[in-house]
């Protein structure tokens, strides 16, 4: 059991996080609060990652599309977690499409959804970012 902000694979003191501006480190950590929104960090995050991503020059991207961070999925529920909205995974992979549209190269995406649990919402939560992703890079 693992809480904020340290979770498996991380202990205490490896709260450093890698940039591509100090090191080409492979690992990038950003921990959010528990209660986290899109506006309130979520989507600063997710760009930021985006950012280092292509800093780094990256040749694939495989995304770990977790839904649990849906508001109410019981696994949110019990860990305090994000409260991310259903048009917020719109949103998201928006943010993910418009920056691979935008990079210099294009890279191949592999998309793996895991976990997510609140089970009337999760498939369209993850048709959602594919959409957001497509809608985007045809922009």
């Amino acid at each position: 059991d693992y809480e904020y902000p340290f979770h498996s694979g991380f202990e205490a003191g490896d709260d450093q996080e890698a940039s591509s501006t100090t090191t080409k480190s492979s690992t990038l950590h950003l921990p959010l609060l528990p209660g986290t929104t899109w506006e309130s960090s979520y989507k600063q995050a997710l760009e930021r990652a985006m950012d280092e991503i292509e800093a780094f020059g990256a040749e694939a991207l495989v995304l770990s599309m977790g839904l649990d961070t849906l508001q109410g999925d019981p696994c949110a529920i019990r860990r305090a977690g994000f409260r991310l909205t259903a048009d917020d995974y719109v949103k998201m992979g928006k943010v993910i499409g418009q920056k691979l549209s935008r990079s210099e190269s294009t890279i191949p995406v592999l998309v793996i959804q895991e976990g997510g649990y609140k089970m009337d919402q999760v498939p369209k939560a993850a048709a959602d970012v594919l959409m957001g992703i497509a809608k985007a890079g045809a922009d």
